[in-house]
């Protein structure tokens, strides 16, 4: 690939551009430590994502909206390369930041951009993307859950002299976690706390409206890749909609629902636009990298994506060698964590039953997801289903390739046996997210609410077909239709979609990839908003409560006091390990500088090689009372342990255990916590 080199008095605008706005990020870290983790955080995604798009030369193959979208997966493999580098040379994340930042400006400043028209279209996404962070801000909370194991790796991230896969581990010299061996989009996180000056605990949770910037800019160029402009309105009212009430927003930094709703979307969209210019090199190579950075911010969820290429390829009857590109990149990097993360591990603990509300089940075995949890009372979730095999045949089949994208995710979750096969690799835990979030719901559903304000054309017959969707949607989640019947139903559709993606690629039918039928933006934005009246009443209650009052947070085991997080944060002996209960353990990780002896199980099921059943046993060993010195000394020095923490109200026999060994010293005592010295 030849690459042609210019500089001017334009060569600076980059460089000067990428300086101010970080510097701006810093100002206003005192007063508006959100808005300035937003700049930071864009500014680190969205350069490097363009610099590699001028390098890939797409300035002249997209239009500006896809060229800001596509530089979203792009800056996730941009960085994904830089950070597997600083890893292997042990550099610290600052070095691999400005190496990687300094980079991008100079592709941006010396190669030519091309033309990239369509930059006012751009205005309305950025306008929206600027007002669901605002709401998004009303959905930041204070640290728990998994943001705890995220904050803890932008610690880590931050606060390491240099970068190591041992070192990013959840315990001291451990392996790394199967789902974030590169954890990219923590190092994105990173460098955009540091950049901004905010503490990395404090950071992550304020993080939260810099990715929902992002969510409108996904879902409208996805429905309008598929369908034209008035679909991706419609597609980005719906995904911003499903995102904002069912919770998913407060999460949305977080790599799975980052994933889901931003990565995701961006790539099917590339998908789109890959298939629409015949798959040629340069659509080709950037759908590539952009499954490529999913796999890797998320393992699990390229299969999504996978799937949807698939559909398109054999439907189209192009695009085999991408698809097999797609398929071996994959499958090296799943090969990659199997190597670094799993080989060799302890088998882990069995996984809780599957839910019935979760897969219908043919003994132990997962046959197809239940439609009470796929649609979820959600209309647009089920007409979307309900057009597929129509999308697939009519209209001369020109939404065929479009209806092909939701086919193949479908069959991930409702082509029975599949979904048993899925779980065989991932867990339930992984797969049942499919049907939940990952499918490409949006996109189905936007063609049908474009196709239908084109059909009902006049105000006359508009407000009459809102209002029956405003009724059908109440009514929808009052009767709730998602038994046995709709499981089968939706099964049947798989299927149905499936052969007929299949009959259209063996019979050689002409398919077209053409935009919807004209159509007013004013009645698509209403018919599409009037489909989410019952989500709206079923979840106004939340959504009002969490604008007024903030997200209400889950009741957990006491959380450990400011005094105790405080004082770990000050010590001053790099990342000692604590020993503590589970529970404490996983929340100091994500607070202070340390690496706790053991995890709760249910947040170690991704790193099997570090033993998390014997670790989990040798605190509690260490904390018994009827324990040896001397077997507890061997437990301190067999896994470094500097620090011992205690919450009496959970363990009352603790510290008069540790009260009589003279290697263990107190150095904190706040009500029922204690903080002991462990002497060598």
């Amino acid at each position: 690939m030849s690459v042609r080199l210019r500089a001017g008095p334009t060569a600076l605008a980059w460089p000067a551009a990428v300086v101010l706005s970080l510097a701006l990020a810093r100002l206003l870290s005192g007063s508006l430590p959100g808005l300035a983790l937003t700049i930071a955080f864009l500014v680190t995604l969205v350069v490097p994502g363009l610099a590699l798009g001028r390098l890939l030369r797409l300035g002249d193959a997209f239009d500006a909206v896809l060229l800001a979208a596509a530089a979203i997966p792009l800056g996730c493999a941009g960085w994904s390369a830089a950070l597997m580098v600083g890893m292997i040379v042990h550099a610290p994340l600052w070095a691999v930041a400005a190496a990687g930042l300094v980079a991008s400006c100079a592709l941006l400043a010396l190669l030519p951009g091309g033309s990239a028209p369509g930059l006012r279209e751009l205005a309305g996404p950025a306008a929206a993307g600027a007002v669901l962070a605002l709401l998004a801000s009303r959905f930041e909370s204070p640290l728990h859950g998994d943001a705890l194991f995220h904050a803890g790796r932008v610690r880590k991230l931050l606060d390491l002299h240099e970068l190591s896969l041992s070192g990013l581990s959840s315990v001291w010299h451990g392996s790394p976690h199967a789902g974030y061996v590169v954890p990219v989009l923590q190092a994105i996180d990173a460098i955009a706390a540091g950049a901004a000056g905010v503490e990395p605990s404090t950071a992550y949770p304020l993080l939260i409206p810099a990715a929902a910037a992002l969510l409108p800019l996904a879902g409208y160029v996805l429905g309008r890749s598929g369908a034209g402009m008035l679909a991706g309105l419609a597609a980005a009212i719906l995904l911003c909609s499903d995102a904002v009430l069912r919770g998913t927003l407060e999460a949305v930094q977080q790599p799975p629902a980052f994933a889901f709703f931003v990565l995701v979307p961006v790539t099917l969209a590339l998908l789109l636009a890959a298939s629409r210019a015949g798959f040629d090199s340069r659509t080709a190579r950037v759908l590539l990298l952009a499954v490529a950075s999913i796999a890797i911010v998320h393992a699990t969820y390229a299969v999504v994506p996978l799937a949807c290429i698939a559909a398109v390829v054999i439907l189209t009857r192009r695009g085999w060698r991408l698809l097999a590109a797609a398929v071996t990149a994959t499958a090296v990097i799943y090969a990659v964590i199997w190597a670094v993360a799993l080989r060799g591990g302890a088998p882990g603990p069995p996984q809780p039953p599957i839910l019935n509300s979760v897969f219908a089940t043919w003994g132990s075995h997962p046959l197809v997801a239940q439609a009470g949890w796929m649609l979820d009372g959600r209309l647009y979730v089920a007409v979307a289903v309900l057009a597929l095999v129509p999308l697939l045949l009519f209209y001369r089949r020109r939404h065929a390739v479009s209806a092909a994208v939701l086919a193949g995710a479908l069959a991930l979750c409702s082509l029975p046996a599949v979904p048993a096969l899925l779980t065989e690799v991932f867990g339930y835990g992984q797969v049942k997210r499919f049907p939940r979030s990952g499918l490409p719901w949006a996109l189905t559903a936007a063609i049908v609410v474009v196709e239908l304000a084109a059909v009902t054309g006049t105000l006359r017959r508009l407000l009459p077909v809102a209002a029956g969707l405003v009724l059908a949607s109440l009514g929808y989640q009052a009767l709730a239709p998602e038994g046995a019947a709709a499981t089968a139903l939706i099964t049947a559709i798989a299927v149905a979609a499936t052969v007929a993606v299949v009959a259209i690629a063996v019979r050689r039918l002409p398919v077209r990839l053409n935009p919807a039928s004209p159509a007013a933006m004013a009645a698509v934005a209403l018919l599409a908003a009037a489909s989410l009246a019952g989500s709206l009443r079923a979840d106004h209650a939340y959504l009002t409560d969490t604008i007024e009052n903030g997200p209400a947070l889950p009741r957990s085991l006491p959380s450990v006091p400011a005094a105790v997080v405080n004082w770990c944060r000050g010590h001053d002996d790099g990342f000692p390990v604590v020993l503590a209960e589970p529970a404490i353990g996983y929340q100091l990780a994500g607070e202070c500088d340390i690496y706790p002896l053991a995890l709760p199980q249910e947040r170690s099921r991704g790193e099997l090689r570090n033993a998390p059943a014997a670790r989990a046993r040798s605190v509690n060993i260490a904390l018994r009372p009827g324990a040896s010195r001397t077997l507890r000394s061997h437990i301190l020095d067999r896994y470094h342990v500097g620090y011992i923490v205690v919450n009496t109200a959970s363990t009352p026999h603790a510290a008069a255990a540790l009260a009589g060994d003279p290697r263990i010293s107190p150095v904190l005592q706040d009500g029922d916590w204690s903080v002991y010295r462990v002497h060598a």
